[in-house]
C-alpha cells in the first residue's frame, strides 16, 4: 500500500493547491486526516474501551449504527430538520485519533469513534466520512445527501473554473 499513500497523498496534495471539493470514503478520510497532520487509532476493537463493532461484514450496504452529526457542521446541515437519526454502515477497524490542521470533527459513532470531518474554512468544501456512501447511497439518505451536495459543489466549481 506505500504506492497507493503516495499517490492518494500527491491527489490530496494537488487538490488543496487548487481548493478542489474533496469526499475521502472510508480509507479516503483517514489518509485525508493523516495529510493534515492528524492521527489514528490502529486497531479499534483492541485500543478503544467499549467501542461497537466497527466491521460489520455483509450485506455490505446494511445500515449498521448511528451517527450523531456536531451542530452547525455541514453534516448536520445536509441532514436537515427532516432526519431525526441517521444511520450508516460500517467497514473499518482503523479510526481518526486526533484530527488534522484545518479538520473538525463533524459526526460521531455512538462510542465516540469519529464517523466524519471536514475543513473548518469558509469556501472549501473537503469532507470525509469513515462509513461507505456508495453502498446502498438508493435507500440510505445522508449519503445520499453528500453525493449530491459534492456534484453540485463539483459542478459550481466547474463552472466558475470555466469563465
Amino acid at each position: 500500500m506505500p504506492e497507493k499513500n503516495e499517490t492518494d497523498l500527491l491527489v490530496l496534495a494537488e487538490a488543496e493547491r487548487r481548493n478542489l471539493p474533496v469526499l475521502g470514503i472510508c480509507f479516503g478520510m483517514q489518509i485525508l486526516n493523516v495529510a493534515r497532520g492528524g492521527s489514528l487509532i490502529q486497531d479499534i476493537g483492541s485500543q478503544v474501551e467499549g467501542s461497537i463493532k466497527h466491521e460489520q461484514g455483509i450485506p455490505l450496504e446494511r445500515e449498521s449504527h448511528a451517527l450523531r452529526p456536531e451542530d452547525n457542521s455541514r453534516i448536520s446541515r445536509l441532514l436537515g430538520d427532516d432526519i431525526k437519526i441517521a444511520k450508516v454502515n460500517s467497514h473499518h477497524h482503523q479510526a481518526v485519533k486526533a484530527v488534522g490542521t484545518h479538520l473538525v470533527a463533524s459526526a460521531f459513532a455512538p462510542d465516540g469513534i469519529i464517523e466524519a470531518i471536514e475543513d473548518d474554512r469558509d469556501g472549501r468544501f473537503v469532507i470525509g466520512v469513515q462509513w461507505h456512501p456508495e453502498l446502498g447511497w438508493r435507500d440510505n439518505e445522508i449519503s445520499r445527501r453528500i453525493f449530491v451536495a459534492f456534484i453540485e459543489e463539483c459542478t459550481l466549481r466547474h463552472e466558475v473554473d470555466s469563465r
